[in-house]
């Protein structure tokens, strides 16, 4: 058993990149090219997007969920998630973010923050020259080279209120290098495999397709804790309080109309005809909505201003339960959404601004954690050299483990799990991670 360390060799961001021109023949070459997950791979798998292969998605009709929304119905509709189709869930969540300003207003808030974060692709620990030099060479491909690297973070984002959130990679050859352009996917082009726990895309088969290793940066914010990826989604949260508002606004417009117009009223002198009383509604009707109209002289209309008016603040009140609800669940906090004193000295606006940036450290570290594994292993397995050795698993906690391909055998799509050690043979790589950092938290440290 070699004790022996790997060694990415990358050209560094001021080198010639005509240097890795042979790279790629190399690679070729290799009797045992990895994915991320130490199993093994074919390049020919990612010749072209996995989606251009799958008819079936090209012409996908949008259905909305809201016509006729109920709680009964809203229930079926997560009913037949937990049992694995997840379709009709993720359109219905894309319907409530389409119409409720408040929600789409909060999310953009708390992927709009990860934005704003510095980042940057650090070596393994304890690096060698080499490995700096990849690591370096990688940011500059993601900083320089690549689609708009920003864009890729807002849409892995998505992955906190659906669940999950799919960007397909399409691998182009420049020169000796594969550059990556990015796709993000929607929600409803994938399902639940017959376990639940694994994503594969929805192609009409009863188990849908399973995912093509190195071909996806597939972001799951934390683990669902039934072990059902169905459950994952923080939208799932919302959709009660989303009802509820629904319900609460429709009752004020409906309130607004009882409460908030003034009150025509047409007289008729006796032995009106029919026909007279009908010109006496239509002016009445007309003056209601267009402020003039016109009928016999005989006849009479009367405005009455209304003297007793109900409360709307019962109304009000849902509205904002529900918007406060939406608030704590996505950003653990309300003050950002409202304007409201909290009392000199309470420290309430500093304790609930701090939960908020635990919230985006959170959201950082997984994306980091998810970029390392599907976007950076993959950038440098595919344009660099490399030797036996150990893999780091994505992340930040500095564990270096090895993966048998052999004795473990994981299944493509989310709801893998870790690679298991294995110490009798080593057949991965050691990679760089990607790390977010935040310069105010540092002041503020």
């Amino acid at each position: 058993m070699s004790n022996q360390k790997t060694v990415i060799s990358g050209s560094a961001p001021t080198g010639n990149r005509e240097q890795n021109t042979h790279l790629s023949s190399v690679i070729r070459h290799q009797s045992s090219v990895l994915d991320q997950y130490g199993n093994p791979f074919d390049l020919k798998t990612i010749a072209e997007p996995q989606t251009a292969r799958v008819a079936a998605l090209q012409n996908t009709y949008i259905e909305s969920q809201l016509a006729g929304l109920t709680p009964a119905r809203a229930a079926a509709i997560l009913a037949a998630a937990d049992l694995g189709d997840i379709t009709a869930q993720h359109r219905l969540f894309e319907d409530m973010h389409d119409r409720d300003a408040h929600l789409q207003c909060e999310f953009s808030k708390r992927a709009g923050a990860v934005v704003t974060l510095d980042w940057s692709v650090e070596p393994p620990p304890n690096a060698s020259r080499a490995e700096e030099q990849a690591a370096a060479w990688a940011e500059d491909m993601l900083r320089t080279v690549v689609d708009d690297f920003d864009a890729v973070l807002l849409a892995m984002m998505d992955g906190v209120g659906h669940g999950f959130a799919a960007i397909e990679l399409e691998w182009k050859r420049w020169g000796g290098e594969y550059i990556p352009a990015f796709h993000p996917r929607p929600q409803d082009w994938f399902r639940l495999d017959m376990t639940r726990r694994a994503l594969h895309l929805n192609d009409n088969s009863p188990d849908g397709q399973a995912l093509t290793s190195m071909g996806w940066i597939l972001h799951t914010p934390g683990k669902a804790k039934t072990g059902y990826l169905a459950r994952l989604p923080l939208y799932r949260v919302l959709v009660w309080p989303f009802l509820y508002k629904s319900y609460g606004i429709g009752d004020l417009a409906e309130f607004l109309e009882t409460y908030g117009l003034p009150i025509i009223i047409g007289k008729y002198y006796n032995g009106a005809q029919p026909e007279e009383k009908a010109s006496l509604m239509r002016a009445v009707t007309a003056l209601g909505h267009d402020a003039r109209a016109i009928m016999p002289q005989e006849m009479a209309i009367e405005i009455q201003k209304i003297t007793s008016s109900g409360d709307s603040a019962t109304h009000l009140a849902m509205v904002d339960w529900a918007e406060r609800a939406q608030s704590k669940a996505i950003l653990g906090q309300v003050l950002s959404a409202e304007a409201k004193a909290t009392g000199l000295g309470s420290g309430v606006a500093d304790l609930q601004g701090e939960v908020r940036r635990d919230i985006l450290k959170a959201d950082a570290r997984q994306i980091g954690n998810t970029l390392t594994r599907d976007l950076i292993y993959p950038l440098a397995t595919l344009t660099t050299t490399y030797e036996d050795g150990f893999f780091h698993l994505p992340g930040r906690d500095q564990r270096i483990v090895t993966v048998s391909v052999k004795e473990h055998q994981s299944k493509h799509g989310i709801g893998r799990g870790e690679a298991k050690p294995n110490h009798d043979k080593r057949c991965s790589i050691r990679a760089c991670y990607v790390l977010f950092a935040a310069r105010e938290n540092q002041r503020r440290a």
